[in-house]
């Protein structure tokens, strides 16, 4: 007796002051999501790409996963939005940013981003994670 309470396997417990949730959340989580999610690697590369990004754009993960994220966007734009993301990188630059994104049919949607900056292991900024919502019909309207 004592110690820590029985639980069933693969739920979420505490651990000290940490909930920790079992491995399968944060991917069930990330699908289940209407929001856009996709995590960039620190040279701009597509590492995840979520079941809402899929939904919008027609490209599956594994088709855009390890391309720059410029180049998922219109190539009058593309320089712009490599330059935001190298600034957000560097934190100089608001991790907010708005632009179109092409669609596998070739189709314009406009999606509103926010991004946050998580560090690796050594504390250096590793990834940025950016969450967005289309915007497209409210732009139009």
């Amino acid at each position: 007796m004592g110690g820590e309470p029985e639980r069933a396997p693969g739920t979420a417990h505490l651990q000290g002051a940490r909930l920790v949730f079992p491995t399968a959340f944060t991917p069930t989580l990330l699908d289940t999501l209407t929001a856009l999610v996709v995590v960039l690697d620190r040279e701009g590369r597509i590492a995840l790409f979520n079941a809402a990004c899929e939904r919008l754009t027609g490209w599956r993960e594994d088709e855009v996963k390890g391309r720059t994220w410029w180049e998922l966007v219109p190539a009058e734009d593309a320089a712009a939005v490599e330059k935001a993301f190298r600034r957000a990188l560097a934190s100089e630059g608001s991790p907010e940013l708005e632009h179109e994104w092409i669609t596998k049919e070739g189709a314009r949607r406009r999606v509103a981003w926010n991004a946050a900056l998580v560090p690796g292991e050594d504390g250096s900024f590793q990834w940025v994670l950016g969450t967005g919502i289309d915007v497209t019909e409210r732009r139009r309207a």
